[in-house]
């Protein structure tokens, strides 16, 4: 199995791998939500899905439940274990809801449909979960934006503030080694004072 790796959360064109060990069923799909915005990819087994998620980013992920070698909930488990950005659909018949609702509890699968699935049910609720992963890498791209604005700001503002606070410091520097004359004890003292603050200052700017 793949190990989790650093990818984008959505891919330039959303992408929808569905698994199903029945080639009938994914030629179904296929015809059913070929007018949907989004590239259809199809897997007979649970190696072949593992072998294309490695190799691109995949935005959901559908598994029929009963497979040979590797059940659709241990599927997913290992999908959101490695992939854990990508969503994870279920299709299973009546007799496996027990387990379809366990998969959910468990956090392995976001929505499970029960054989035969309503097509259009199916498109609406990708449709929905791509634009809500959309949505959310948009707020996330904003937030980063944000973030090296406000990094940009300091750098500048800290640049800025060290040349004035260069120039006072040379300034007490040479009032304190007493080249503009002599200063009283207490001018002295309070020279000291205004020599650390500005010293803090230079540090906290940097």
């Amino acid at each position: 199995m793949p190990e989790a790796a650093i990818r984008p959360d959505i891919s330039a064109s959303p992408t929808v791998l569905v698994l199903d060990d029945e080639p009938k069923v994914l030629s179904g799909l296929k015809r059913a939500l070929r007018k949907e915005p989004y590239e259809l990819l199809c897997a007979t087994s649970a190696e072949e899905a593992f072998a294309i998620l490695h190799e691109r980013p995949i935005d959901v992920v559908i598994s029929d439940q009963h497979m040979p070698g590797m059940t659709g909930t241990a599927f997913l488990a290992k999908v959101r274990e490695a992939y854990p950005s990508t969503c994870r659909f279920m299709l299973t018949g009546r007799a496996s809801l027990d387990v379809a609702l366990q998969a959910i509890n468990d956090d392995a699968v976001r929505q499970f449909f029960t054989k035969p699935c309503d097509p259009e049910t199916l498109a609406q609720s990708i449709r929905n979960i791509i634009k809500e992963k959309t949505l959310e890498q948009a707020i996330e791209r904003a937030r980063q934006q944000e973030l090296e604005l406000k990094d940009r700001l300091l750098s500048h503002v800290s640049h800025e503030l060290r040349s004035p606070l260069a120039a006072i410091y040379q300034f007490i520097t040479i009032l304190l080694d007493g080249l503009a004359g002599d200063l009283s004890s207490e001018q002295g003292e309070y020279l000291e004072i205004v020599l650390r603050n500005v010293n803090q200052c230079a540090y906290d700017s940097v």
